[in-house]
């Protein structure tokens, strides 16, 4: 289960080059909130931003990409 209940989107850099973005609501099958599409949104500007990072990973937590 997630640690917020409308679930989160954490990222990690892998390899000093790759942000790995994972969403995770699982209870919700991964199901789009405002909190984590601002959380996305703000880790695609780090992306952005950031030249040292080449590449950005979404992946979800779970069995399923999303419910909606």
């Amino acid at each position: 289960m997630s640690s917020h209940p409308h679930g989160e989107a954490t990222a990690t850099v892998v390899d000093g080059h790759i942000l790995h973005i994972v969403m995770d609501r699982v209870e919700k099958k991964n199901s789009y909130t405002p909190k984590i599409i601002s959380e996305i949104s703000d880790h695609l500007t780090r992306l952005d931003e950031d030249l040292e990072l080449w590449v950005g990973v979404i992946t979800f937590a779970g069995d399923h990409s999303s419910g909606g």
